[in-house]
């Protein structure tokens, strides 16, 4: 749910500084050859997340940081950029996705590619797509993307699909002939109908997906929603095996939302709920993490309201629904807060994403510095402590 934040002109700028749980102000040189660490010894006390650079997509001033996928030791990053309005009609906002690869875990990436844009549907004129996670499936040799995606009228947020056969993403996608594959309130409606539920009936703007590998050739979708009355945000999970389907019941899934409100109120005085969120597994397949954004007014970006990412921890299996107690939170505190502080930042921290590669994990966010008009991008790895 993004709606003031991406009006934003971003220029790029090395800006160093921050605030992330054990980072220690060190960082690691190139040349080093830290020993891995796993997220179990970070929640022990046992590990930190370092900075290891800076990300910089030479130069440009209108991409914002997406979803990252490692695939055969090629990192990919699905960034948002501005785009032209297809239709006089769309007003909100105007948004493309771009696709950069990295052969040197970061270092240095290629030029972006388009992969996904808005435009003309069977279902309707797509005005802007964004904030997307991808996936390729090995089997069929096909890449999926399921983005944010924005019609006209100022409906709210869908969801969209778009595939491209080939081993590489860095092309144009095809989209679905039936994108919206989710219409905005189409599984939210649903999640939270019925008595006990956590989330209200009106939750809705299905967004900011993250795509989670799940058995059998199908995909675990976690996504949030906003609900306007309240202003609280919340993450919801279903599976999906073709991105048309959708099965939101099952022993492994909640029915319910899987993270809000009830979750961080105990730690977050006055938290309003969650937002964009990325799991990972433990490579010792005992616990299931998720970063994700917490915020103490609404998901709207807001001036005064605390904005910062926690990681979370639950039993690998099953995912929790909201308010069971089964989610635990890193003893240490946020793992990332802003290192910029100020009363009139609206959105200073955002896009905060867990990845692998191997048995490397590596952590990525953006911090707003408003004052300077500039956007830092950390790239931080999880090594020992011993590092």
């Amino acid at each position: 749910m993004r709606l003031t934040r991406f009006s934003i002109a971003i220029l790029i700028a090395l800006v160093l500084g921050l605030l992330v749980v054990g980072a220690g102000g060190r960082s690691i040189s190139t040349s080093s050859t830290p020993t891995p660490a796993t997220m179990a010894q970070l929640w022990a006390g046992k590990a930190r997340f370092v900075r290891i650079g800076t990300l910089d997509w030479h130069g440009a001033k209108d991409e914002q940081a997406g979803s990252f996928v490692v695939d055969r030791g090629v990192w990919y990053v699905f960034n948002r950029a501005s785009a032209l309005a297809v239709s006089p009609d769309c007003r909100q906002d105007h948004a493309r996705i771009v696709a950069r690869s990295s052969r040197d875990q970061g270092r240095t990436w290629s030029d972006p590619v388009t992969v996904a844009e808005p435009g003309d549907g069977p279902g309707g004129v797509i005005c802007a797509v964004l904030d997307g996670s991808a996936v390729f499936d090995s089997q069929s040799g096909t890449w999926h993307l399921l983005a944010q995606c924005l019609g006209v009228g100022g409906a709210g947020w869908s969801l969209c699909h778009y595939t491209r056969r080939s081993a590489s993403p860095l092309g144009r996608f095809v989209a679905d002939t039936s994108n919206p594959v989710v219409k905005g309130g189409m599984l939210w409606s649903r999640l939270c109908a019925g008595p006990g539920k956590t989330c209200p009936m009106t939750t809705r703007d299905e967004g900011t997906p993250d795509i989670v590998a799940g058995p059998d050739g199908s995909f675990f979708i976690t996504f949030h929603g906003f609900d306007p009355i309240s202003g609280q945000g919340f993450r919801g999970v279903v599976t999906t095996q073709d991105f048309h389907d959708w099965r939101l019941t099952g022993p492994d899934l909640p029915n319910d939302a899987m993270l809000g409100p009830d979750d961080c109120k105990a730690w977050l005085t006055g938290c309003a709920g969650v937002g964009e969120a990325t799991s990972i597994d433990d490579l010792d397949g005992r616990y299931r993490y998720t970063i994700a954004e917490t915020i103490t007014k609404t998901l709207l970006c807001t001036p005064g309201q605390q904005w910062r990412f926690e990681l979370l921890r639950s039993a690998a299996g099953p995912w929790p629904r909201s308010g069971n107690g089964e989610w635990q939170r890193l003893p240490q505190g946020p793992l990332v807060t802003t290192a910029y502080p100020s009363p009139e930042a609206v959105c200073p921290v955002q896009y905060a994403r867990l990845f692998r590669d191997g048995d490397k994990i590596y952590l990525i966010y953006e911090d707003w510095n408003r004052a300077r008009g500039t956007v830092d991008r950390p790239l931080l790895r999880l090594v020992g402590n011993s590092e």
